[in-house]
């Protein structure tokens, strides 16, 4: 997929994205009310904590979650541990005396867009509720900034959309709004088309005398038409009534040996 990228300006106008292949264009910009992912689950069965960072203090991230006891046992053990040792016995803990439970544990250090963003984390997830590593590249996403809203020139939006860039949301959008199918477009194949007008012809004394007359003077043919020509015309009397004149019939033949089809 090749995007042409409009950047964002000062005035705060989102960046635009368009899409020469497709002709579709699409506007990107940070989603600014995401949710937190940790609030998806309960956190007895998905947990996740931020146990150390430069800005503690600032956020949620290092508010250690209630009632999961991968992160309640990693907790204690961290205190005297380090974070290797203290994942090491938690693993330990957990297979020894909650081995019913099916926690999967990790640690990891995600890091942002400066040299002080960074957090170290751990967490737990039980069977059925996704990955430790699933759950922390997700809540990276959401505590670094990476949630974006998608729109397109058609009027469809989606926001909350979790990617590690705009061309990764703009693709994420696409799976939920398909491009239009091509063959639904309109075709620039070159087809056939039936053309109709009426002309007057008079002083004849049959309708093919007329059909005739018409094709001498208004195509300016003197000649019998040839049956790939398909030269057939419709012919209304006075009255409203209507017959279908082929001029290629050999029935018709007699008429190109007098002037004008008389």
């Amino acid at each position: 997929m090749t995007l042409t990228h409009t950047p964002a300006s000062i005035l705060e106008l989102p960046d635009r994205y368009d899409d020469p292949a497709t002709g579709r264009s699409f506007t990107v910009r940070q989603d600014v009310s995401p949710e937190d992912p940790r609030s998806w689950i309960d956190p007895v069965d998905s947990a996740l904590w931020a146990f150390r960072e430069p800005r503690l203090h600032r956020g949620t991230a290092g508010i250690k979650p209630d009632g999961n006891l991968a992160i309640d046992a990693f907790a204690r053990f961290v205190e005297t541990l380090d974070e290797d040792r203290a994942l090491e016995a938690t693993r330990r803990y957990l297979a020894v005396y909650f081995p019913e439970e099916r926690l999967s544990v990790a640690i990891a250090t995600i890091r942002g867009y400066s040299q002080s963003d960074w957090l170290d984390v751990v967490c737990a997830t039980k069977e059925g509720y996704g990955t430790p590593e699933g759950t922390i590249d997700v809540f990276r996403q959401w505590v670094f900034g990476d949630v974006w809203t998608v729109s397109d020139d058609d009027g469809e939006s989606l926001s909350g959309i979790y990617a590690d860039s705009a061309e990764k949301a703009i693709a994420q959008f696409r799976d939920e709004f398909a491009d239009p199918d091509p063959a639904a477009a309109p075709s620039k194949a070159r087809s056939s088309f039936v053309v109709s007008w009426e002309i007057d012809v008079e002083d004849v004394t049959t309708p093919a005398a007329a059909a005739a007359r018409a094709w001498q003077r208004q195509f300016g043919r003197r000649g019998r038409p040839a049956p790939d020509e398909a030269c057939v015309f419709t012919v209304r009397s006075p009255r409203g009534e209507e017959v279908s004149i082929d001029l290629s019939d050999e029935q018709h033949a007699h008429l190109f040996d007098t002037p004008e089809g008389e």
